[in-house]
């Protein structure tokens, strides 16, 4: 019978190294990282709880724009539309838009609250840079 020359805790750190450098490349390969819907929900309502402090925010789907969070914020109102926005949230940026005018939405404290969620996402710059060309589809 012929010995091995590679022992068998050398095998074993052969492979753990692979399965180790295996999930570092899968999970590279999953792209960026996505915000909650909560934490999409409250930048929505950061935008909006000035004005109205007792705003309803509600998620809305768009089969046409996966790809974002959609909502809509709601006040009381029995004389109008309840109604009173609507926003797409860039999940892997936190970029607020307003669909109806397909402008960026920006104030000071939600630039910060952005900033802390994209370091939360751990984004660079350079994918910032890369990802912000997203926009949600406007009416």
């Amino acid at each position: 019978m012929a010995s091995d020359p590679v022992s068998l805790p050398s095998k074993i750190l052969v492979l753990l190294t692979f399965l180790g450098a295996s999930a570092c490349f899968l999970k590279g390969g999953q792209g960026p990282e996505k915000m909650t819907i909560e934490d999409a929900t409250n930048l929505v309502y950061e935008v909006v709880r000035v004005h109205n402090p007792q705003a309803e925010i509600v998620r809305r789907t768009d089969k046409y724009d996966p790809d974002f969070f959609y909502f809509e914020v709601v006040v009381p109102n029995r004389v109008a539309s309840p109604i009173v926005g609507h926003f797409a949230i860039n999940p892997w940026t936190a970029d607020v838009w307003n669909p109806a005018s397909c402008e960026q939405v920006n104030s000071p404290s939600l630039g910060k609250m952005q900033r802390s969620l994209r370091a939360k996402l751990h984004l660079s710059e350079g994918d910032y840079k890369r990802l912000k060309s997203r926009k949600p589809i406007c009416s």
